[in-house]
């Protein structure tokens, strides 16, 4: 590129020896010192410091000296050619920082986009570990973590992306270029980008691109080009730098790091402090004071300073960072800058760096991609010398091991960047004095990290998958064994029950004895407690009950006795509440999704403004979906029933992920049961099980026979297990638990809408399976008459084709799994195969409420294809940002004939329940473009 009419060559950086000579990814002849360019670049004459005071007046702590400067490091060591735009874009910042406007926006963003604010959770069984490994006689530290892995995305990354975003916008930039290294940043700047409609170009190292195949994935499927480059993160960022200054004039760099020159530093750690903002506050509302000790890893510093800055004048907090040191600081392999590192000028500012004694910039090393740079931000490099800051190391093992402590003792799954600031933990604690408060930034969720763990450090034992031979499966009920058979029995009657078939020549009828009706028509409107509540013993109409065999009564009746007390048991429903707000990361969002409402008004060619649609943000949930709201509050049931051991079933792995999220914390042995079928699609959420402490079986098939398969279990093994549905099917009250513990959506739906637009929606709509996300959004608003409830289910191939799930279009009513709803059967009673694009849509039934709900008319139900899903995945993703799950996709996809037909102003809540990071293999096996992959 012509730098003042002189073509700069990319060459090795070469310079004084404390002084790096690469000036913002442009280097400087070799004979010049870096001194020689400080006129023109406004950065600080360059001398020692022979000593800094421990502590400074608070100021410079706080903002720099003005002109990013902290003590002798920042500055801005760039060409004159960036001096111009650098101004503009610090006075910019200066600007939005106080403007009213700007604020409130992206307040409102942070709020129902991102996810903020994000728990700050008490890590009881972590906390319990340090006290059982220090042997101490007291209470011990308590340790809670700054849930950051709950935001949209998965990181800290979004809180600063989508601000910059926003400011790109402003300065009429069209284009967005950003460097990443784990990925995280990039999927943040990519969403961002596609919320507010900019132009994204995202710059990654093949080495990286290698380890974070999905994370690459999701950029492109937000609708980001990614461009691809020999090396790592340093690499990247050297060379969008470089794309930036040839494309002043319509492209913007949106750093996600504290480094580079003024004022980027100061404007990331500026978007960061909501993390430290919020702490503080929460602290107040938790024990009434501070944090004692804060603690973050640290990579370039963007995570750690957003939690810091906010205590920085606190001198009675301290604040701890871990970097990372690989293989060991000896071996060469680590990104330990503040251990090891010099001063010298790297993209743009004076810090400290890995560089050798030629100023030769070192190749950083960790396990946590995230932290593999070569230097660290000013502020940090200040904080460091000052004192202000404690600077310790972890190694790759260690991260490793503190990720499976986390995973296996909270049903956490870290960041193995966030995983250095826990392993720190083993050296902290037994320090600390008892009660003392200790804060970690658990900064990102560990998703992106699981074939790491597997190619690197997890046990090998743990991609294992125990397999189950379905010929000899057998159980003993009242003393006669039952093999798995075909079950055929009266047309309309499938003859399963509770995964137990009864001899052919029964009818169900002969069953009856569990207080079951008999088969009849239900009236198009009942009185309005069927509805909500049912005839209180789980029958809606004709349908639901209890088809089971008779040693599952007593069983089943302790399980309605218990679920009947804790619904009104204040001990219980406070923990449950505690916990879904500081654990799960309740309440989700009510999201405006603005593009896609402008999408639906420009398709429809209307005058007026057209309806309005918003997003229950359930993806944003722990674990990613709405399966942890019930696995959350059945398992805490498991453990008041004494039971050991859990089993559940799976199909998209969402459930069995939460459930072994939900086990973990609460300390139960967990078994998950899963399709062969539904294994092969969701390798990521299998290992995810496996690294939470779940046994995985595999079944032959889909979750159907993975259902069975698991009741099957608990049928054999009644008094320790405890069999944790996922679906509002099966025997009374497994449907009425699940979608008690899903209402939780509805009701904070209900208080969101009258909070924004001061009444009710007009339309709810959610995707059916067997119906939890369904109900759990409906079972609110069955009593408002003015409240339309759509359900959409997945269509597959095409009704015509027979491979689908649609069983409200083209089923019958039948009995399977306990209890009487529509069914997915031949004229034999044989149940069929289901199929859908979104695994968690195959389930050859639906639940007896939704049965009730299609019966009595009080809910329309229509399909969407596997085509039409993956469509509507793709919009949402390229005109908002949010990659929803290809379950939740089919909801979305009926948004085409919906919208056409509603009158101006109509609020439409689409529950998006889940996100769709799990869908990408499936995407590019069959929907997703080639030029995406």
């Amino acid at each position: 590129m012509e730098l003042r009419w002189q073509p700069l060559p990319r060459v090795p950086a070469r310079n004084h020896r404390m002084i790096n000579s690469v000036v913002f990814g442009v280097p400087i002849k070799s004979h010049h010192r870096v001194s020689d360019v400080l006129s023109r670049t406004s950065g600080p004459s360059f001398g020692s410091v022979t000593s800094v005071s421990v502590r400074t007046n608070a100021r410079p702590f706080l903002r720099g000296d003005g002109n990013g400067r902290f003590g002798r490091f920042g500055g801005k060591f760039v060409p004159e050619t960036l001096m111009s735009r650098l101004r503009d874009l610090e006075e910019e910042l200066d600007f939005v920082l106080s403007d009213h406007e700007f604020q409130a926006e992206l307040t409102t963003a942070l709020r129902d986009y991102v996810g903020r604010e994000t728990p700050l959770y008490l890590a009881g069984r972590l906390t319990e570990h340090y006290r059982n490994k220090s042997r101490t006689t007291g209470d011990g530290p308590e340790i809670y973590l700054k849930r950051e892995d709950l935001g949209h995305s998965g990181s800290h990354k979004m809180n600063n992306a989508l601000a910059q975003a926003m400011i790109a916008r402003r300065l009429g930039c069209s284009r967005v270029v950003a460097a990443t290294g784990a990925g995280q940043h990039g999927v943040a700047t990519a969403a961002a980008c596609a919320k507010l409609c900019l132009e994204c170009t995202v710059f990654m190292g093949t080495t990286d691109i290698e380890k974070q195949s999905s994370n690459v994935l999701s950029m492109k499927l937000l609708g980001a080009q990614v461009s691809s480059l020999e090396g790592t993160f340093q690499d990247a960022s050297s060379e969008a730098i470089r794309n930036w200054i040839e494309n002043l004039e319509t492209t913007y760099y949106l750093s996600g790091t504290v480094v580079g020159p003024h004022p980027s530093p100061v404007m990331v750690r500026e978007f960061q402090s909501v993390i430290g903002k919020e702490t503080r506050r929460q602290a107040k509302r938790l024990w009434g004071g501070k944090p004692d000790v804060l603690v973050a890893c640290v990579g370039s510093g963007s995570n750690a300073l957003g939690l810091f800055n906010e205590f920085v004048g606190d001198e009675d907090v301290r604040l701890v960072g871990v970097k990372a040191a690989g293989l060991g600081l000896d071996s060469g392999k680590h990104s330990a800058t503040l251990a090891v590192g010099d001063v010298g000028v790297y993209h743009g500012s004076m810090s400290y760096l890995l560089q050798d004694d030629q100023g030769q910039i070192l190749r950083p090393h960790s396990i946590g991609v995230g932290l593999e740079y070569p230097g660290v931000g000013p502020e940090k490099s200040f904080l460091k010398e000052t004192g202000r800051v404690e600077f310790y190391t972890a190694t790759d093992k260690e991260a490793i091991q503190a990720c499976m402590l986390l995973s296996r003792l909270e049903g956490i799954i870290p960041a193995l960047e966030a995983s250095h600031a826990l392993a720190f933990l083993d050296k902290l604690v037994p320090i600390l004095h008892d009660g003392a408060k200790v804060i970690v930034n658990c900064n990102g969720r560990g998703d992106k990290d699981i074939d790491t763990l597997i190619q690197r450090g997890m046990p090998s034992s743990l991609s294992r998958v125990t397999k189950i031979n379905m010929s000899s499966t057998k159980i003993q009920i009242r003393g006669q064994p039952l093999f798995k058979v075909l079950t055929r029995n009266h047309r309309m009657i499938n003859s399963v029950v509770c995964g137990v078939p009864i001899k052919r020549q029964h009818r169900v009828s002969n069953v009856l004895r569990t207080s079951d009706p008999p088969l009849g028509s239900v009236p198009t409107r009942t009185d309005e407690s069927q509805f909500l509540r049912g005839d209180g013993n789980g029958r809606f109409g004709r349908f639901g009950g209890k088809f089971v065999p008779e040693t599952l009564m007593s069983p089943l009746r302790d399980l309605e006795d218990e679920f009947d007390f804790v619904l009104n048991d204040h001990e219980f429903q406070e923990e449950l509440t505690t916990a879904l707000r500081d654990y799960v990361g309740r309440e989700t969002p009510l999201y405006f999704a603005g593009r896609l409402t402008e999408h639906y008004k420009n398709i429809s060619q209307t005058t007026g403004g057209g309806p309005e649609i918003y997003l229950k943000r359930e993806d944003l949930s722990h674990c990613g979906s709405h399966k942890i709201n019930n696995a959350l509050g059945q398992a805490m049931i498991a453990r008041r029933l004494g039971c050991k051991r859990v089993v559940a079933a799976t199909g998209a792995g969402q459930h069995g992920v939460a459930t072994a999220a939900a086990c973990a914390k609460l300390s139960i042995e967990c078994t998950v049961f899963m399709g062969t079928t539904d294994i092969e699609k969701h390798s990521s959420n299998v290992l995810s099980m496996k690294l939470l402490g779940a046994q995985v079986k595999s079944v032959e098939g889909t979750f159907k026979d993975a259902s069975s398969e698991a009741i099957r279990n608990w049928v054999g093994n009644l008094e320790t297990t405890y069999y944790l549905s996922g679906t509002v099917v099966g025997p009374h009250p497994n449907p009425l638990m699940v979608r008690e513990f899903q209402s939780v959506i509805g009701k904070e739906t209900r208080r969101q809408a009258k909070q924004l637009w001061g009444g009710k929606p007009d339309v709810l709509v959610a995707c059916v399976g067997s119906g939890s996300n369904a109900l759990g959004l409906f079972h609110e608003f069955l009593g408002d008459e003015d409240v339309r409830l759509v359900g959409v289910e997945a269509a597959g191939l095409g009704l015509d084709s027979g491979k689908h799930s649609a069983t409200l279009a083209v089923g019958d009513v039948g009995v399977y799994h306990g209890s009487m709803s529509y069914l997915l059967q031949d004229d034999q009673g044989q149940i069929l195969k289901p199929h859908s694009i979104g695994v968690g849509l195959e389930y050859p039934g639906v639940g007896p409420e939704i049965s009730f709900l299609k019966e009595s008319g009080r809910a329309e139900f229509y399909t969407a294809t596997d085509q039409e899903a993956v469509q509507a995945c793709m919009l949402l993703s390229r005109l908002e940002g949010i990659i929803p799950a290809l379950e939740a996709s089919h909801a979305l996809a009926f948004l085409d004939k919906l919208v056409p037909t509603l009158r101006d102003g109509a609020k439409v809540v689409v529950n998006c329940s889940g996100r769709g990071d799990k869908d990408l293999d499936t995407l590019i096996q069959r929907g997703m473009p080639s030029s995406l992959c």
